[in-house]
């Protein structure tokens, strides 16, 4: 993916994602919401997820959600 310059990718027949090892913190969280939601909402626009995963992710990072072993950042 990196190669390709992608952060996160999702398969819409399987409902899986992968993302972007490289990606930390709340990047990586936004990633993870954004392609959930494609997974979720085909349908929906780009904007649309990327709006909705940006503030979903800015709450969740608020609120303390960390990887494992992740700290602010």
């Amino acid at each position: 993916m990196k190669r390709a310059k992608l952060c996160g990718l999702c398969d819409y027949d399987t409902h899986t994602v992968s993302i972007c090892n490289s990606l930390k913190g709340i990047d990586r969280l936004d990633t993870e919401c954004h392609e959930a939601i494609h997974a979720l909402q085909a349908y929906a626009s780009e904007e649309h997820v990327a709006e909705v995963a940006t503030t979903l992710a800015r709450i969740l990072w608020e609120i303390g959600y960390r990887l494992p072993g992740e700290h602010d950042g």
